[in-house]
């Protein structure tokens, strides 16, 4: 049984449970199908994310954004009137089906919730501030800029683009750039990873999303083939292509901080389905990692 609930997704869960022959597979196969789809895909994602965000901190706000989502879901209500108002235990899911549950449609449960995060860590940590809550809210207007990051890992060393500041000390980027006018994501993150670095890649998921100063921030997985280029046939605004331990990203200076003081947990922990999402505010590269 165990095997069968190992699947990364729902459908593969039921088809493996059908599939099994224990005494009680497929009772617990039709157990499941009897569920809210956008509810199974939802649960399944948190748990799997569960696994690599780190401290408990983490992972309950994972969960405090999920059920704030679940409360404006339809199928909440609809659960509620077919279990405790008309009592016929029949619920009309919406969407019906699982193969209609899209990717976007589980996001939306995982996406920040700006002012609203805000006031509930204020009130956890020491209180309530006293002054107006701004309204801080990333997902609900238009970016100003999108860009798409590759995130390349080989023989346990990240590819980064180093700098230097003006006093000479050292910082780093993940590869990534603006997306043009009709690219996507996927094809942005493989454009900028050629130009930047020479290396030829493919992209495997997305494992981030980060949101700074209206700008929105795709971070994505990728195989990459072949060597570094030859710098002076890079377009990387004079920065140099660089192997950093992946052990050592928690105490390197890298944009962006949030998601590099994780990419080393998640590396060996598993990378977060749906992707994470951070409001990253920091400018302190040099800032101890604390999650």
């Amino acid at each position: 049984m165990d095997h069968c609930y190992a699947a990364d997704a729902v459908e593969e869960i039921v088809d493996r449970l059908l599939e099994n022959g224990a005494p009680g597979a497929e009772a617990a196969a039709e157990s499941v199908l009897a569920k809210s789809p956008t509810a199974l895909k939802v649960t399944l994602a948190a748990l799997r994310a569960a696994r690599g965000l780190g401290p408990l901190k983490a992972v309950l706000e994972q969960e405090y954004r999920v059920s704030y989502a679940a409360l404006s879901a339809p199928d909440l209500v609809e659960g509620i009137r077919a279990q405790v108002i008309d009592k016929d235990r029949t619920p009309r899911w919406t969407p019906a089906t699982l193969t209609e549950v899209t990717d976007d449609d589980v996001a939306r449960f995982f996406a920040p919730l700006g002012d609203r995060e805000t006031v509930l860590r204020n009130w956890a940590t020491g209180g309530p501030v006293r002054a107006a809550a701004l309204w801080d809210d990333p997902a609900v207007a238009d970016p100003v800029r999108v860009r798409a990051g590759a995130v390349v890992i080989r023989d346990e060393q990240m590819l980064l683009i180093g700098f230097e500041e003006e006093d000479g000390q050292p910082f780093y980027e993940i590869p990534g750039g603006g997306v043009e006018t009709g690219e996507t994501l996927h094809a942005a993150a493989v454009r900028e990873l050629r130009e930047e670095t020479g290396l030829a890649g493919s992209v495997i998921k997305e494992v981030a999303r980060v949101w700074k100063d209206n700008r929105r921030e795709h971070y994505f997985l990728l195989k990459a083939e072949g060597e570094i280029g030859a710098r002076e046939q890079l377009d990387n605004y004079g920065g140099t292509p660089v192997w950093v331990p992946i052990d050592l990203l928690p105490t390197t200076p890298v944009w962006p901080r949030r998601l590099a003081w994780r990419i080393a947990h998640r590396h060996t922990a598993g990378w977060p389905t749906p992707p994470a999402e951070l409001a990253d505010s920091i400018h302190d590269l040099q800032a101890d990692c604390t999650w």
